[in-house]
């Protein structure tokens, strides 16, 4: 559990040097890997068998049934950070147009509050 919060955190370090330095695509896509992770320490520490590999839609649908509808470990909004993340990084990595500056901000902001969230709940 905790190896895969620090590989969220490592993560998303690595989404803020890519903020610093003007590469808002690799930023959201970073700041929503870290959210992948920190999505799976969540689960982990709450008691859910996590798998060895997650699909994305797997990951929001277990993510957003067991720790929102059931444990109401987490409010709604995280469920809906980590899917709209997800589509930020679809469009960072697949399409032509570029991710804007406050795009990335936004999603690295909820990167660092969910992957923070995370931590709280599992210490």
């Amino acid at each position: 559990m905790q190896t895969s919060l620090a590989k969220a955190e490592g993560i998303y370090r690595a989404a803020e040097l890519c903020l610093k330095e003007g590469l808002y695509d690799s930023c959201v896509s970073r700041a929503y890997y870290a959210m992948f992770w920190a999505a799976i320490t969540a689960l982990d520490g709450a008691g859910y068998k996590v798998e060895k590999e997650w699909t994305h839609s797997g990951l929001f649908n277990t993510f957003s049934k067991y720790l929102v509808q059931t444990r109401k470990t987490c409010e709604s909004f995280y469920g809906r950070r980590l899917a709209e993340s997800y589509e930020l990084r679809i469009k960072a990595d697949y399409k032509l147009a570029p991710v804007r500056i406050n795009d990335a901000r936004r999603v690295l902001e909820w990167a660092q509050e969910f992957i923070q969230k995370v931590g709280e709940r599992i210490q």
